[in-house]
């Protein structure tokens, strides 16, 4: 596991925050249930780096790399390692209903999200750099399809739309592990 290597083992809480990361979101599980089980340290790791599903997504992504940098230390290792992991996913098993441009929109908000946390650990940042390379290099086969030229063209206006858009910094942000 990335985050174990990158302590030497040596920070259980943070090893089993990278575990539990999604389960505030990903599951009906509350954050008073992972107290319990898991302690406040642990869980205030979990919920820095849960994101608040009831706004659409495209908010998510973006207050994910507005807020990659207002993150702990602990939380900024479990968000390396978590981008690490799935950008290697992306690489091996990509998900077969995703078009091109969803995956090129996928590695380059990743390294967005990364960007802002740079300095964290350079084991880690490394590991995420080859990794996004070896993305890079896979997709670009991929443009070789006849659709892909299309599919590029519509993922270069989306990423320059999206590199336009701003959050409303008014917008109160609520719970801060609320990414």
């Amino acid at each position: 596991m990335l985050v174990a290597e990158a302590t030497d083992g040596r920070d259980p809480v943070v090893v089993a925050a990278a575990i539990l990361h999604d389960v505030l979101e990903d599951t009906k599980t509350k954050a008073d249930e992972l107290e319990r089980e898991f302690g406040v340290e642990v869980t205030r790791i979990v919920r820095e780096l849960t994101d608040d599903k009831s706004l659409p997504r495209d908010v998510r992504k973006c207050l994910q790399v507005e807020n990659a940098s207002r993150l702990s230390h602990r939380a900024r290792l479990v968000r390396l390692a978590d981008k690490i992991a799935n950008l290697r996913s992306l690489r091996d098993s990509p998900p077969a209903d995703w078009p091109l441009t969803r995956k090129r929109d996928y590695l380059d908000w990743s390294r967005r999200v990364v960007a802002r946390i740079r300095g964290t650990h350079p084991g880690l940042e490394r590991r995420f750099d080859e990794v996004a390379v070896q993305v890079e290099q896979r997709l670009a086969g991929e443009e070789t399809s006849p659709t892909s030229s299309v599919e590029a063209e519509q993922g270069m206006q989306a990423r320059a739309a999206a590199a336009s858009h701003s959050v409303d910094r008014s917008r109160p942000q609520g719970d801060p592990g609320a990414a």
